[in-house]
């Protein structure tokens, strides 16, 4: 959704800030666009990288270092520099607190654990919760991972004891994810070999992740167990890829607590770890392994912890004694170096290649600190806008002559080749509808309008421009001092009226299910979509839709649409005053009904702009929210030099290319209409075009969540007819006849 905010009214044409033409052009029969200076951008809209890093630095005996700057950190991708776009330090002595504390989930994991040990260690839990009167440094929540599923506390609390009362009611519990097919919802124990224990554990660390990234905040996950055993060797290279990703932006930090040794599994370890800590590249290099606990916590920042030692459970009392200890240290050790953090973040190169592994390295300029954050990341083409490689660009000339040749073949074919082409040069409304007239078949025009309003931002052809002397600037500032006492004027020039209003949408194919949201399609052509056909009532300045009134195709629910308001009369006020303020040159001449048009270029920039844009929605792990920006822009007014009525406008917009809308631009065209036998200046015909990114929904581990997709661009094409004065009628009826009372 785009949206013009109508600003009051206040011009004046001595701030106009008309710019002499630069010094290299063109004939005045072919002038070239004036090198305009566009918004620049500042500091502030420099968005946050789109790769986040939390960073924990500790000295030789553990402790974290706070205190360091961003002139401390040097960011290695792939070997080679990677610019640190944002820096805050989080924790001790830190005057930029994290936006949300941290958390810690504790899994106690039944699966993997035999039972002895698991009891153990929720007796360890037990106590560590209960310490120092149940007060905890930061908040924790608990969760019992069983074959059944995984139930956990109500929500993270540093109330110890009240976690702890809560985590003894096995039963009570809430479930925080179960497997597609749950054995027993209400069972708390069954033989272990119902369930395939890797892919169980793995499906329930997803689960975790995916719920964790919809909020806010560091969390770090102990994971208490020996480890997934590894039962067999698959390719699990697309399970890889979404752990890395998924844990990162969860902002998850993950260890392995363990201090059991289980004879059947562990006493001839089938591989080390260590083996598997690099990223994996292809499918071919993929293996279970590399979704082991151990590896997985390594490369999230995390730590393992533990010898592999085997406590007999005849040891008893003594034993228990030595897991309360050693569980309570090390999760202790864990909140310590993790009070003072870094958090950064960086842009990743572009890519043509899905899942392109990227190897990190965070290095400290002083000596003797050890760094804890993700030693990787996999890259992806959607990160950035994709261009269209498909497209056939043609001048106008070249299209009339694709169009005059077409009409003798297929029409299917000559639709189908439209949707590839993109005009080099603005194909005008005249021409446009010069070719729907000889273009009869509905798809081919409704084609020919996507193609000609995608051009609406572009130069005219040089042969389309009429040659004319450009005026002194004297004459300039006398041509925006009509336009200004023109749009002044204007909604007092216009009578209340009714209109009809026809739109239609246009939307590039959606992606099938089994498509990647990973990269964009390759069909990237635009459809027509929904159509709407309402009567408006314009009254005092704006225009309304007429409730009832007219013909509406409602949108289903989810569809995409793209909303533009203010044509009749906000969006020439708001751009003529931001103008005058702005920067205006003198753009040429264009070609009138009744004569050469004068054209002004404009640029806006963002501190002075009063140009709303609005965009749904984030996905749901950066918030949910409505985008929402007021941008900067530039254009074109084309204007009749001796009344000053606006007869074009454009407004482009200027975006950073991160942003979840990076395009949002609208043209409008007015004419002359009679209306009830006064002639008055009216729309007649709008463009609109955004690009911006999509959400997708994914499912994963049983969940399903959002993420970011593809770009797509939206496009509306809005058509204005059947304007009519709003009008009473009243009759003289030649009698009267009264009508009985019949309560009488």
């Amino acid at each position: 959704m785009n949206k013009l905010c109508c600003a009051t009214f206040l011009l004046c044409i001595a701030a106009s800030g008309f710019a002499q033409e630069p010094a290299s052009h063109q004939p005045a029969s072919a002038p070239a666009a004036p090198a305009l200076k566009l918004p620049q951008q500042t500091e502030s809209e420099i968005e946050k990288g789109l790769i986040h890093l939390d960073v924990t630095v500790t000295d030789a005996s553990g402790k974290p270092v706070s205190g360091l700057d961003r002139a401390d950190f040097k960011l290695l991708d792939k070997d080679a520099p990677a610019r640190i776009l944002t820096f805050h330090a989080v924790g001790a002595a830190s005057t930029e607190p994290d936006a949300a504390p941290t958390e810690m989930i504790l899994v106690i994991d039944e699966v993997n654990l035999l039972d002895v040990d698991w009891r153990q260690a929720e007796k360890a839990v037990d106590k560590f919760l209960r310490r120092n009167g149940g007060r905890l440094a930061i908040p924790v929540s608990v969760y019992r991972l069983s074959v059944y599923g995984m139930r956990a506390t109500s929500q993270p609390s540093t109330d110890g004891n009240a976690v702890a009362d809560e985590m003894a009611k096995i039963r009570g519990l809430r479930w925080a994810w179960q497997p597609p097919e749950p054995i027993c919802k209400d069972c708390i124990s069954t033989p272990k070999e119902r369930i395939d224990p890797d892919l169980h554990s793995q499906a329930a660390l997803g689960s975790i992740a995916l719920k964790a990234r919809r909020k806010p905040g560091r969390k770090l996950v102990v994971w208490i167990s020996f480890g997934w055993p590894l039962e067999k060797l698959l390719n699990y290279f697309y399970t890889i890829t979404e752990f890395s990703t998924r844990l990162r932006e969860a902002r998850i930090t993950l260890y392995r607590v363990n201090e059991w040794f289980d004879p059947k599994v562990n006493a001839e370890p089938p591989y080390d770890y260590h083996d598997f800590l690099d990223g994996v590249k292809s499918e071919a290099d993929a293996s279970s392994a590399n979704l082991t606990l151990e590896v997985l916590a390594t490369q999230s920042g995390g730590a393992v912890h533990g010898a592999m030692k085997y406590l007999p459970a005849a040891i008893g009392n003594v034993a228990q004694g030595y897991m309360d200890q050693v569980v309570a240290g090390t999760i202790d050790r864990i909140v310590a170096e993790n009070s003072a953090f870094y958090s950064l973040s960086f842009d990743p190169p572009r890519t043509e290649h899905v899942d392109e592994y990227h190897d990190l390295k965070v290095l400290i300029g002083k000596p003797g600190l050890a760094v804890h954050t993700n030693t990787g990341y996999y890259d992806q083409p959607v990160y950035y806008n994709q261009p269209r490689s498909a497209a056939k660009h043609l001048t106008v000339e070249q299209l009339e002559q694709m169009l005059d040749a077409g009409r003798r073949g297929s029409k299917a074919q000559l639709a189908k080749d439209l949707s590839t082409v993109e005009l080099t040069e603005q194909m005008s409304t005249a021409k446009l509808i010069s070719w729907q007239n000889r273009l009869p078949d509905k798809k081919i025009g409704q084609a020919l309008v996507a193609v000609a309003d995608a051009s609406a931002f572009l130069e005219l052809p040089a042969a389309e421009i009429p040659a004319a002397p450009k005026p002194s600037l004297a004459e300039q500032s006398d041509q925006f001092s009509r336009i200004a006492r023109y749009v002044a004027d204007r909604s007092h020039m216009l009578p209340t009226l009714f209109a009809t209003r026809i739109t239609q949408r246009y939307e590039e194919p959606r992606q099938g299910e089994n498509e990647t949201w990973k990269t964009a399609r390759a069909d990237r052509s635009l459809s027509p979509a929904e159509s709407t056909a309402v009567t408006i009532l314009y009254r005092n300045g704006s225009d309304v839709e007429e409730p009832g009134a007219g013909i509406e195709k409602k949108a289903k629910k989810n569809t995409r649409s793209l909303e533009t308001h203010g044509t009749f009369g906000p969006i020439l006020s708001t751009v003529v005053a931001d103008a005058a303020h702005g920067k205006l040159v003198w753009g040429g001449w264009e070609k009138g009904q009744s004569g050469p048009l004068s054209v002004f270029r404009y640029s806006v920039p963002e501190n002075i702009s009063h140009y709303d844009i609005s965009h749904c929605c984030y996905p749901e792990h950066l918030g949910g929210t409505v985008f929402h920006r007021t941008a900067g822009y530039h254009g074109k007014i084309v204007f009749d030099p001796n009344t000053g009525a606006i007869m074009r406008l454009t407004v482009q917009t200027v975006l950073n290319e991160k942003l979840l809308l990076i395009r949002s631009d609208i043209a409008v065209e007015y004419s002359p209409v009679d209306i009830g036998g006064s002639i008055c200046t009216c729309p007649v015909r709008s463009v609109s075009i955004t690009r911006g990114r999509t959400v997708r929904p994914i499912r994963e581990w049983d969940e399903i969540f959002e993420t970011y997709g593809p770009f797509e661009t939206l496009l509306t094409d809005v058509s204005f007819r059947d304007y009519h004065r709003l009008s009473s009628t009243s009759r003289i009826l030649p009698g009267f006849q009264e009508v009985p009372d019949k309560k009488k």
